[in-house]
């Protein structure tokens, strides 16, 4: 491995071992559980969005485990979404009937949107638009670990995708850290709504837009399973858009616009940082204009987010 350290003049080559001595196999064991592994996936369904571009890959512990997650994972989206198409999430394993296939599918069409895997899926595949790994299972190979990594390594310009999400659930990117070739950008996004929306007006080009976008979107998709009914109410009277339909909507502009269309929902994205999520909506709340929601129950500071 080559490392270049800021004022270096040159490289430094050294090696990272190939086989970690981290216990594997009996803390796989440990989350192969009903109650685990359904409190990941309704964790998760808050965070993807089944209608989204965003591929997700979720590596599991084997292939019952897989069918598990699969199984509580629709469950989990259904309870977010409501609705949820029955091929938006598939097992892709060496058990699953013609996998080639399904990778292809992955790969190619809208769905499935999340994909459930062991190892069918460490190596050889390119699906640039898998945009969130998440592991429920841990490894004891650098290389395999990195593999599983360098599945959403890859730029997607069509879906404005510049970076990639980790969901670890089970501590095995803390278990590499020490060892892994590739660390991460951000590990805790803290930053508002105001410094997003702040630093998206004044970006100074397309691909800084589209990133900032892509994480304004995130978050506020993230956040929207937090909105009271109230809350959800005056959201879409001040930017005439439920949350899920407003992300959908943030997610399809051009870099190029997404600042003029964003404008009128500018202040209310900042007042986001003020509200609650949580208790009853004031008595006043339908006598109060569309840009006054921080008594609707909107979250409160940057950590809401």
């Amino acid at each position: 491995m080559l490392s270049y350290l800021p004022g270096e003049d040159e490289a430094k080559r050294y090696t990272l071992p190939d086989d970690v001595k981290i216990e594997v196999e009996g803390f796989n064991r440990q989350v192969i559980v009903e109650g685990f592994n359904k409190a990941v996936c309704q964790e998760l369904a808050k965070h993807i969005d089944p209608t989204s571009p965003e591929k997700t890959l979720i590596f599991c512990v084997n292939d019952r485990h897989a069918d598990d997650v699969v199984r509580l994972m629709k469950a989990a989206l259904r309870d977010q979404y409501g609705e949820l198409d029955e091929d938006a999430v598939v097992k892709i394993t060496g058990a699953s009937d013609r996998p080639l296939e399904l990778i292809r599918r992955y790969r190619n069409e809208k769905l499935p949107t999340v994909a459930v895997t062991v190892d069918l899926l460490t190596t050889g595949v390119d699906v640039p638009a898998i945009t969130n790994l998440v592991f429920l299972r841990r490894v004891g190979s650098r290389i395999l670990f990195e593999q599983m990594l360098g599945r959403a390594t890859r730029r997607d310009d069509a879906i404005g995708k510049t970076a990639f999400r980790i969901y670890d659930a089970v501590g095995a990117y803390e278990a590499m850290a020490g060892v892994t070739t590739m660390p991460p950008v951000v590990t805790q996004p803290k930053r508002t709504f105001s410094s997003l929306v702040e630093e998206l007006q004044a970006a100074p080009d397309d691909a800084a837009r589209a990133q900032l976008q892509t994480e304004l979107a995130g978050k506020i998709q993230r956040l929207r399973a937090r909105f009271t009914p109230a809350a959800r109410a005056q959201f879409q009277a001040a930017t005439g858009l439920a949350p899920e339909a407003f992300v959908t909507a943030l997610r399809g502009q051009a870099p190029a616009t997404v600042v003029i269309w964003l404008a009128p929902a500018v202040d209310v994205l900042k007042l986001l940082d003020e509200g609650r999520t949580r208790g009853a909506a004031p008595a006043d709340q339908h006598a109060r204009g569309p840009g006054d929601l921080r008594g609707a129950g909107l979250p409160r500071g940057p950590a809401a987010g």
